[in-house]
């Protein structure tokens, strides 16, 4: 088994942060779209953004130090499936906010940050009330990519869940442990 090597503070910090706002902005979007839920399209939009702030300083740093090493030994299968599953990840969590604002920039409800607008909202001339699309096609699009996209992630992030939980209880390696900030 290769050594341990513990993994930096924030690597592991910008590893957790991403990944609970973007679950529980992926279980919102779901709510939001499944329900109807329109109060919660403000607070959706701006933790996206907010949360774009930190996902790109963590594919920076992720492109700069490399991925971590394998605490234990796994099939040729395997390794390929965990390094498709950690690319695919981290392309998702800047997919997913870049679509985001496509999807609702395009559509001119306008994207807001807790009330600093970020891309104008585009008001009808005729009817001041309604808001009429900058661009349909890219209103599509965005939105297309970010509903996709959105289960797609859903599933790749089993996929890492269950390796994860392999490696603790199957392998018994310290893959987990690493990720918690804990050498075990």
């Amino acid at each position: 088994m290769p050594n341990y090597a513990p993994l930096s503070k924030l690597t592991i910090r910008l590893h957790w942060i991403i990944a609970i706002v973007f679950i529980g902005l992926l279980a919102t979007g779901w709510y939001m779209s499944t329900f109807e839920a329109w109060p919660l399209y403000a607070w959706h939009k701006a933790t996206g953004v907010l949360l774009l702030l930190v996902v790109i300083p963590r594919i920076i740093w992720r492109l700069l130090k490399g991925w971590p090493k394998a605490l234990s030994t796994q099939k040729a299968l395997e390794q390929k499936l965990a390094k498709v599953t950690h690319w695919a990840l981290l392309c998702a969590t800047l997919i997913m906010p870049l679509s985001g604002l496509l999807y609702s920039g395009a559509s001119g409800h306008g994207v807001f940050v807790y009330k600093l607008q970020i891309i104008p909202q585009n008001f009808s001339a005729e009817n001041p009330a309604q808001v009429v699309p900058f661009s349909q096609t890219f209103t599509d699009l965005g939105q297309a990519i970010h509903h996709y996209v959105g289960y797609a992630i859903m599933l790749i992030l089993l996929l890492h869940i269950a390796g994860a939980l392999k490696h603790h209880f199957i392998y018994k390696d310290k893959t987990l442990l690493r990720m918690i900030g804990r050498k075990g």
